[in-house]
């Protein structure tokens, strides 16, 4: 499913007053919740060490 999808909906059937600036912060908030998501598990993930042995490495050749 798109994650963009509920608040496009909401902002192309505009049921109510003011649902366009609501759709378009309920698609945001999903969009900054996924990539908030993803940051996390991604530096959970990491080997700093490994990634500074590797940077220190590089800029000591």
């Amino acid at each position: 499913m798109d994650p963009l999808l509920p608040g496009s909906a909401l902002m192309l059937i505009n049921p109510f007053p003011g649902a366009i600036l609501l759709g378009a912060v309920i698609s945001l908030g999903i969009a900054a919740a996924i990539y908030l998501a993803g940051v996390n598990f991604a530096v959970k993930k990491l080997d700093w060490p490994s990634v500074f042995a590797y940077v220190r490495n590089w800029t000591s050749a």
